[in-house]
């Protein structure tokens, strides 16, 4: 569950939730939400039902938080329905990058994104099949049907693929977590640097 102090943290105010109430099958069916999943390997992680999703106000405009990644948060700007990703700028102000049109467009791209992630990790052993590319091309190309090409080049999208490209983004086990079992020869990091070399 997102905190509210991370939520107010990035500005917005008048924080609520709706009660609690039960689901039919057919209605949590047609949720977008039922189609996305938390993932650890990327810090995704997002509300089950609508009822835990957080209403709030940013600038003065309705706002709806169903998820974050890290950090960072994903949110809905009620008005006009699109998605953000709500980070930080380098100057520590709250920025929004669009993510979707549309919160099943956002369910769509998100899940495509994984199969564009896990495409990348089967190519970090064998380099010469190009999967890399081909999934990027790939992705980007599936994103076009929902962003035009202007939205989608600062899009959160493209970020995230610059980001698996460059190895800043670890689609493998956290060294830090591997680190913390006391199970790795802190001496030998070889490893690390031929993993950091291929990803």
């Amino acid at each position: 569950m997102i905190s509210n102090e991370k939520i107010e943290g990035f500005g917005f105010s008048d924080l609520r939730t709706e009660p609690l109430r039960q689901y039919s099958l057919t209605e949590f069916a047609s949720d977008p939400l039922r189609f996305l999943c938390n993932l650890d390997l990327l810090h995704f992680n997002f509300v089950i039902f609508d009822d835990e999703i957080i209403r709030c106000r940013f600038q003065g405009e309705s706002w709806k938080i169903f998820g974050d990644q890290g950090e960072d948060m994903f949110g809905i700007e009620e008005a006009s329905g699109r998605v953000f990703f709500i980070t930080r700028s380098l100057e520590g102000d709250t920025d929004l990058q669009i993510c979707a049109e549309t919160m099943d467009d956002f369910a769509s791209l998100f899940n495509m994104f994984i199969s564009y992630t896990f495409r990348f990790r089967a190519s970090l052993k064998r380099p010469e099949d190009d999967q890399a590319e081909d999934a990027r091309t790939y992705f980007l190309s599936y994103a076009g049907k929902y962003l035009n090409a202007e939205t989608l080049a600062t899009s959160y999208w493209a970020t995230m693929c610059e980001l698996v490209e460059h190895g800043e983004l670890m689609l493998t086990n956290d060294f830090v977590q591997l680190f913390s079992t006391d199970r790795v020869l802190r001496g030998d990091d070889s490893w690390l640097e031929e993993s950091t070399d291929n990803s």
